[in-house]
């Protein structure tokens, strides 16, 4: 064994993507035989979540920004006066609870401002995880900046994302300042690439979405061999609220005869949630969520980590843009990203193609998954020169 590495990841929230690519960032860095223990953000959280809502308030006037959260409270509403959806949500969250116990090695809990207590002789590093860690409101909350981290420990950025095209200019000095303390440099999309090289004469890598380290073997051992739902059916996985993206999937699977499941309102409230699946389902765990893909005819999706899965398994598959391209909350560039990487931009389906009508078309992935195994290899090669002794990789 050699020493520990700390990680600072979202494995915390109820979202199937964030959760399964934290548990692959900890399972490959454990492979490379380090021991690896997660940061336990229960006191952290409530830190930074008034520095978020403080900066979401100061952003007013940036309705995108603003309401985008504000929706998210439409959950809570509808706790609050039905019963029966509360019990449902309390469910899912269970679901998650319980992945994470499983899963997860933590750390003490310990305020954001006594983190570095953690950092004894024993670390050699830590690691901010991947998703959009570096988002606006997250850089003001300061915890994925690892500013708290003391000088002498190693900081890494393994493919940690900006979810945006371009950084507000406010933020550019701050976000020079904690990242020339990193030594090792990697992001997710190349826009993160550009973000970042506007403001700092550093080196950074490209690498995949830890979800990808992983191939389609390794992740089919954390799916039962029982499925969850018998008959064929198409699996939506929707995050965001356009209705018309339901319809479309009703209208072009009402063909085919086969079922319609989703996994409804997982981060608002969504009223045609409730009136476009055959089967809706609540109760599903991360594992199960990677069930419901692998045997899914087909997937619709707006997520990115719900297309990173159906890549991975080689399913057949659509992706709608859950933002408009000109929304200041828009997260759309790293689907960009993804596409791009992999030569499936047919895939990506834009709102103005839904009135044209398409047909369900099956997807040759022979040169995808060698562009998989090439960028897979890469980042494998980033991860263990930036964990190891060799400097060559920066």
């Amino acid at each position: 064994m050699r020493g520990m590495v700390l990680l600072a990841i979202v494995y915390y929230q109820p979202n199937y993507g964030s959760i399964l690519q934290a548990y692959a960032t900890q399972k490959v860095i454990s492979e490379f035989d380090f021991n690896v223990r997660t940061i336990d953000c229960t006191i952290i959280n409530k830190q930074t979540k008034r520095k978020k809502i403080l900066y979401y308030i100061r952003n007013f006037f940036h309705k995108d920004l603003f309401w985008g959260q504000i929706k998210k409270y439409t959950i809570l509403f509808h706790k609050i006066f039905d019963k029966d959806f509360r019990h449902s949500i309390i469910l899912r969250k269970k679901a998650f609870i319980d992945y994470g116990k499983e899963k997860f090695c933590l750390t003490q809990a310990l305020p954001l401002n006594k983190i570095a207590q953690l950092c004894n002789d024993k670390v050699d590093a830590v690691v901010v995880g991947s998703d959009q860690l570096w988002l606006p409101s997250n850089i003001v909350a300061d915890y994925f900046t690892l500013n708290q981290i003391p000088d002498n420990v190693k900081k890494i950025s393994y493919g940690t994302s900006f979810g945006l095209n371009k950084l507000p200019v406010k933020l550019e000095k701050r976000t020079a300042d904690f990242l020339n303390r990193f030594e090792y440099i990697s992001v997710r999309e190349k826009s993160g690439i550009d973000i970042i090289t506007k403001i700092l004469n550093k080196k950074v890598f490209l690498v995949c979405d830890p979800t990808l380290l992983l191939d389609d073997k390794e992740w089919k051992q954390e799916i039962s061999d029982k499925r969850i739902i018998r008959d064929k059916y198409v699996f939506c996985y929707f995050l965001g609220s356009n209705s018309k993206h339901r319809k479309f999937v009703k209208s072009i699977v009402g063909k085919t005869g086969y079922k319609i499941v989703n996994l409804p309102h997982m981060e608002e409230y969504i009223i045609a949630d409730d009136k476009y699946a055959d089967i809706s389902l609540y109760d599903i765990s991360p594992s199960e969520f990677l069930n419901l893909i692998y045997y899914a005819e087909y997937i619709f999706t707006d997520s990115f980590h719900g297309s990173v899965f159906s890549i991975i398994f080689n399913k057949n598959f659509y992706t709608f843009r859950r933002f408009k391209n000109n929304c200041e909350a828009s997260t759309n560039t790293r689907l960009d990203n993804l596409f791009e990487i992999f030569g499936l931009q047919k895939r990506l389906i834009e709102d103005r193609q839904l009135e044209k009508g398409m047909q369900l078309s099956n997807l040759n992935y022979e040169i995808v998954n060698k562009k998989i195994k090439e960028i897979r290899r890469k980042s494998y090669d980033f991860l263990y020169r930036a964990l190891g002794e060799e400097n060559d990789c920066c």
